[in-house]
């Protein structure tokens, strides 16, 4: 057990499981790309391809991104909607997975819902839900109409 998934409960890790179960694929998009600060996490998973999502999203930078769904995205800012670059994984096992939701703080920081991509898979995505932390973002790259995080 890493130290990301020790505060997981036996109900945490049956959910975690089902999820799993559920999709084997991660879409990610910011600091867990291949050549990021946080891509160790998925040394044991296999990287599928590099794509887009095929749903528009907002993206903004705190330091590392911030996805808003297309769902929580008022109106007046939904020309702010473009899909997002990023890289889909094959998710190694339970524990990597767990290890994301811990980096991600979900449920209560990031959610994560199955997206579809560009290459034709859907994989879950970790994003933003709440609109209001749009305030302390500031612009990300758009290259193309699709926004891309810089790579460091």
């Amino acid at each position: 057990m890493t130290m990301y998934t020790q505060r997981f409960s036996d109900t945490d890790m049956d959910r975690l499981e089902a999820d799993l179960d559920m999709c084997n694929r991660v879409f990610v998009y910011g600091t867990l790309q291949k050549g990021q600060s946080n891509n160790s996490i998925l040394s044991n998973s296999d990287l599928i391809s590099s794509t887009t999502t095929r749903e528009g999203f907002a993206l903004g930078n705190v330091g590392f991104p911030y996805a808003f769904h297309e769902s929580v995205v008022p109106a007046e800012y939904k020309k702010l909607l473009f899909p997002v670059q990023g890289e889909v994984y094959k998710i190694a096992d339970m524990f990597t997975f767990a290890s994301l939701d811990a980096l991600e703080g979900y449920p209560s920081h990031y959610n994560r819902r199955i997206v579809p991509t560009a290459s034709g898979l859907t994989a879950w995505m970790y994003n933003q839900d709440d609109w209001n932390a749009a305030s302390r973002c500031s612009a990300c790259k758009l290259e193309k109409d699709t926004w891309v995080w810089p790579k460091r």
